[in-house]
């Protein structure tokens, strides 16, 4: 568990791997009687628990669009969510954006999901993309693209409060490739990878 979870934290990281009104130690149930204000307000995961009332990132506008202008914006969301997910160990959004086929996204969803069911957490890790390269579509309507990508320092949690792995801060980006199709009115991530030596399209060689 230790070996997958350094891999999760490194590859949401690298190279696998918000619910409102709800919160417990998962982040999914509030208090009895709480109010509503205060069952809607986020709190950071910590060292000693894990975050709280962590909202679904709102889709950016003019994402569902067939067009290269959308597939950057799915980009980053993709990874905003993927972030959401590792506070939280909801990964039903994150399955929405993905295709089942997508080995990369159901690896990171089936860790998180089996690290907050075990009554641990994640606190850090958060994915960056820096910048999105889109790379011309492919003869079957498929689109690929390199991302310049970084993620934070991470540590995980078991569910007795001790540490079960960690990722220091990597200062140097690396880049990653994602394979994206629009499919029923809405992106859906057919795969991720870490790519550190792909070319940039359109970069001069």
């Amino acid at each position: 568990m230790k070996k997958n979870m350094t891999i999760l934290a490194a590859g949401a990281a690298m190279s696998l791997l918000a619910l409102t009104g709800c919160g417990g130690a998962d982040g999914t149930t509030a208090a009895a009687g709480s109010s509503a204000s205060a069952a809607a307000a986020p709190t950071a995961a910590s060292a000693t628990a894990p975050a709280r009332n962590i909202a679904v990132p709102t889709p950016f506008a003019g994402m569902d669009k067939d067009a290269t202008s959308a597939l950057t914006s799915f980009s980053y969301y993709w990874f905003d969510v993927q972030n959401y997910v590792m506070q939280t160990g909801d990964a039903a959004p994150l399955q929405q954006l993905s295709d089942p086929a997508c080995t990369y996204c159901n690896e990171s969803a089936a860790l998180l999901e089996a690290l907050y069911n075990d009554g641990g957490w994640m606190l850090g890790g958060q994915p960056k993309v820096l910048n999105v390269y889109p790379a011309e579509a492919a003869a079957d309507g498929s689109h690929q693209a390199i991302l310049a990508y970084r993620a934070d320092a991470s540590t995980t949690y078991a569910k007795d409060g001790s540490e079960a792995a960690s990722t220091p801060f990597q200062a140097k980006s690396t880049l990653m490739t994602i394979q994206a199709k629009y499919t029923g009115g809405a992106w859906k991530m057919l795969s991720v990878a870490h790519t550190p030596d792909a070319e940039i399209p359109g970069a001069a060689g």
